[in-house]
């Protein structure tokens, strides 16, 4: 996954979505992992490849934001988190997930 996110950043090749995805993908690894600051920047990455080029409103786009409140949680930053989770944008979401939120 590393290396995966290593090729997205640096060869340019592929599509915004495609290459925020691979890094996107080791911020989720690195998060279950407890690799909490690594999954932090990470996430950070991928979001700003997708924003760089224009797909930045995205449903992945969500989980890894969704990481970053989750890391914030982890590390005792109740009140950030809350405030980033009540910033996720959900759509469709029913009471029970929104709950789980």
């Amino acid at each position: 996954m590393e290396k995966a996110a290593e090729l997205a950043e640096s060869e340019r090749t592929g599509t915004a979505l495609d290459r925020g995805t691979s890094i996107g993908n080791l911020a989720v690894l690195q998060l279950n992992l407890g690799q909490y600051a690594s999954a932090q920047n990470a996430a950070t990455r991928a979001l700003a490849i997708w924003e760089a080029g224009g797909v930045g409103d995205n449903a992945q786009a969500q989980t890894l934001k969704m990481v970053d409140a989750t890391v914030l949680l982890q590390l005792g930053l109740a009140a950030q988190a809350k405030a980033a989770y009540a910033a996720l944008k959900v759509v469709g979401e029913t009471p029970p997930v929104k709950a789980a939120r």
